[in-house]
């Protein structure tokens, strides 16, 4: 009896040792990580207090002090992370020692987009209840158009512009979302700083600053019964301090759209017989004959004409139109 106690209390006494050994291996074997100090300020020098620094790759992260300063756990060389809203992420290599000092530099935010409402006044785009579109200047004198007007086509959701019929730079009309009036007159209204007009066609579009067209018909309220069709509020360039000169030329070729094809195998005539008198087609077949003449010209009276086609004749009404503007 006394020999089992005696190796029962042996075995209890191994496995307590073995126990032991373990947690002082494991005591000894484990290391603390360095802490890594530093600083963190703006671009003008003041601290910055609540950056988020993380160590890339791990879960690890602390935040910085009203003063500035923060202080992890990282191995030097790894890369820490400082992020901060308004700020520009920053990535920097872990250094041990005497605390560092690191410069955070502002993000750079866009602009609200602002837009020119009426009677001039300027408004954030977000802020409005209505419709409204800005044209970009910029688009208005690549390949322009000599007619203002006609350069915003296919720049405004819901604009459809009919081109004149009296060659370049002829008066074009501009409809906002469709007609809207029985009796044809669905043209927009024009706004050149501040001032109604009938016509945009004679401003120069490098002397345009900002172009908004106004859709809803809470838009144009303040122009009352003119602005119903929408209105298009253009801003001229004003006056700056300072020396610029821009040079912009600009050359058109207009050429005549292919007409339908007409038939030229068949003269003046009906039922295939030559009949001077009247206007159709249907006469016999041009040959190399010779007819009575369709002229009523007395001089020409019984004279006659070769009954040939003539290809191409109204074409040779038609020339290349050409356009040329230097600002």
């Amino acid at each position: 009896m006394k020999l089992s106690m005696r190796l029962l209390l042996a075995f209890f006494l191994a496995a307590s040792f073995n126990y032991s050994g373990n947690a002082l291996n494991a005591a000894v074997f484990y290391q603390r990580l360095p802490y890594i100090k530093g600083i963190i300020k703006d671009d003008k020098g003041a601290p910055l207090g609540g950056v988020t620094v993380s160590v890339k790759g791990n879960a690890t992260a602390v935040q910085s002090g009203p003063d500035g300063s923060f202080s992890i756990e990282a191995n030097p060389g790894a890369i820490l992370v400082l992020t901060l809203v308004g700020y520009q992420r920053m990535e920097i290599a872990a250094a041990a020692g005497a605390p560092q000092t690191y410069t955070m530099q502002l993000q750079a935010t866009s602009m609200e987009e602002v837009v020119v409402t009426a009677l001039g006044l300027e408004k954030e785009k977000r802020t409005l209840t209505y419709s409204t579109q800005s044209v970009k200047t910029k688009a208005l004198t690549q390949a322009r158009d000599v007619n203002l007007v006609n350069a915003l086509q296919g720049k405004v959701a819901g604009l459809n512009i009919s081109s004149g019929s009296s060659g370049i730079g002829s008066a074009s009309r501009v409809i906002l979302r469709g007609n809207r009036s029985i009796n044809g007159n669905s043209q927009a209204l024009y706004v050149v700083d501040g001032i109604q007009v009938s016509d945009i066609s004679y401003l120069n579009p490098d002397n345009i600053a900002s172009m908004n067209v106004l859709k809803g018909a809470n838009a144009a309220a303040l122009y009352g019964s003119a602005g119903q069709n929408g209105v298009i509020i253009i801003e001229t360039k004003k006056g700056t301090s300072g020396k610029f000169v821009s040079l912009s030329s600009t050359y058109m070729i207009a050429e005549a759209q292919p007409s339908i094809p007409f038939q030229d195998q068949y003269g003046q005539g009906i039922n295939g017989i030559y009949n001077k008198s009247i206007e159709s087609v249907w006469g016999p077949k041009l040959k190399d004959t010779l007819v009575d003449t369709w002229s009523l010209v007395p001089a020409k009276a019984g004279t006659q004409y070769p009954y040939l086609p003539q290809p191409g004749v109204r074409d040779a009404i038609l020339r290349s139109g050409h356009n040329s503007a230097t600002n």
